[in-house]
């Protein structure tokens, strides 16, 4: 819903007026976008309403006109626009040029769709399932086709971060249970090189804490050689346990309170965040959905990394992964140096 500015407002990163205010406040007549009413200081004392924007700011309601236009809120990250073309929505500290070409991604999800936007994507020859007494690496969920084509789809609807990349299809989790056999049997052919050459394995996933210790010796296994793995870090202040895995690039999610929080008082957590806003991405039966989480921006993420190790072009060896760390440092945004959060930008916590 559309409201108008009745009083000069500040923004705030949270609904309090103890955090400093962001730059440039709104002027009366201004025209802001209201997608929820929360909670906050009590500026006076018979109201204690604030407004959150689609900019990811609160202001005070006192400011704002009673009489809210009662239209229909649109999404921050409007699946037939910014979610289009990946590559000119992310917003980075320095540019990347992306593409990824050549690099060889390993996916292990649910499986991947047979996509027209991923024609050509997927190297069918290397695909795999790992699930007991299944032939076939197909998707049953939608799950990993949507991963995919943040990756590296590309059509009339949707363009991805790594479009020159290609993926590898392992299918390690039924209907979204992972199946903590196969996906120690995946990584194992990865880094033992029975898959192929493989620089990326992305998993957005979580898995028992009881197969972390074997998983983390086939990650140092794999540094080695140059394998870079990807991994979903959770939600605001949850965390997977496939995020106690050391030496790899973790990735998670948050919503501006969370991020206000770290801004005020960071606390090192290793990972890169981003505000937890959909992207539009393939979908099973050659459809289009969107898709949100540390899931999808752990894709966003191994797309970066491709396109990195490509324009880079740095050698798959044991520095590979400090190189990637240092890079993707450089391109995001220090949350503790943050003046206003955006959406859909990197933020290293």
């Amino acid at each position: 819903m559309k409201a108008r500015v009745i009083s000069k407002l500040n923004k705030r990163l949270w609904p309090s007026t103890k955090n400093t205010p962001l730059p440039n406040p709104l002027n009366p007549n201004d025209i802001i976008e209201v997608i929820e009413e929360v909670d906050g200081e009590a500026v006076i004392p018979a109201n204690n309403k604030w407004y959150k924007t689609d900019k990811g700011f609160y202001v005070w309601s006192g400011g704002i006109s009673a009489a809210i236009e009662a239209t229909k809120a649109q999404s921050v990250l409007p699946s037939d626009t910014a979610s289009k073309k990946l590559p000119s929505s992310l917003i980075l500290n320095q540019s990347v040029n992306f593409g990824g070409k050549k690099i060889k991604i390993a996916l292990l999800d649910t499986g991947i769709f047979n996509h027209p936007a991923l024609e050509g994507k997927i190297d069918p020859s290397r695909s795999k399932s790992y699930m007991p007494g299944e032939a076939s690496a197909d998707d049953d969920l939608g799950h990993g086709t949507a991963l995919a084509g943040i990756m590296v789809g590309n059509d009339s609807q949707i363009e991805g971060l790594s479009t020159d990349s290609s993926i590898i299809n392992f299918r390690i989790a039924s209907s979204g249970f992972v199946n903590s056999n196969a996906l120690y049997y995946c990584l194992k052919d990865i880094v033992e090189g029975k898959s192929g050459n493989i620089d990326i394995v992305n998993l957005s996933l979580d898995c028992s804490s009881a197969i972390i210790k074997p998983i983390q010796s086939l990650v140092n296994q794999g540094i080695a050689n140059g394998i870079v793995m990807v991994v979903a870090d959770g939600e605001s202040s949850e965390r997977n346990n496939i995020s106690i895995l050391e030496n790899v690039v973790k990735v998670s999610v948050a919503n501006v309170s969370y991020l206000a929080q770290q801004h005020a008082k960071p606390t090192y957590r290793g990972t890169f965040s981003f505000l937890n806003l959909p992207i539009k991405s393939c979908s099973l039966n050659n459809k289009y959905s969107e898709i949100k989480n540390d899931s999808a921006y752990t894709a966003v993420v191994t797309g970066i990394v491709a396109s990195i190790i490509a324009e880079k072009n740095f050698d798959a060896n044991a520095n590979r992964l400090e190189k990637i760390l240092a890079e993707l440092k450089r391109v995001s945004f220090d949350i503790k140096s943050e003046k206003t959060i955006e959406t859909f930008k990197p933020y290293n916590i």
